[in-house]
């Protein structure tokens, strides 16, 4: 495929080894946790998904962290209330994220459900929302015509 990367980069923040492979996958639901000390006893992640290779997206994550930027990302949120030291030194220094792959390779909408059953299995504490609304207007187009026909018939007794 043309301008398909086959190296990768990633950001210094992350703890441990992971492979190029694992980084260059696209289609990825992940979680985040956060690796500050002050964090151990009580494991802070957050659970997402996206299109982008996971290097670039965990490279936004670090980005809004660094730039205190929290309406960019859960995680920037988490780090300017609990760890409210200057950032920028730490990101460059030393790992503060760790990063799982849960899934990869899924279209559109399995990715946005995976995402919605993660958050309720894993029950992360950074997420900002559940998907789970997200997810039920998502399957009603996922539907055919008489599906749609009967989830409407079902609401409106209801």
């Amino acid at each position: 495929m043309r301008g398909e990367r086959k190296k990768a980069n990633p950001p210094k923040c992350i703890n441990g080894i992971i492979p190029d492979e694992v980084w260059l996958k696209t289609k990825v639901t992940y979680k985040l946790t956060c690796d500050m000390p002050e964090c151990q006893h009580t494991p802070f992640a957050y659970i997402g998904e996206s299109k982008k290779p996971l290097e670039d997206r965990v490279r936004e994550h670090a980005k809004a962290t660094r730039m205190n930027n929290v309406k960019a990302t859960a995680f920037a949120e988490h780090f300017k209330q609990c760890h409210p030291c200057p950032v920028y030194p730490i990101l460059n220094q030393k790992p503060i994220f760790k990063i799982e792959v849960l899934d990869s390779k899924l279209d559109y909408v399995k990715r946005k459900i995976n995402e919605a059953v993660k958050i309720d299995a894993h029950k992360p504490n950074l997420n900002r929302r559940t998907e789970g609304n997200k997810c039920q207007h998502l399957l009603y187009w996922h539907l055919d015509k008489a599906g749609r026909d009967e989830y409407r018939q079902g609401r409106s007794v209801a």
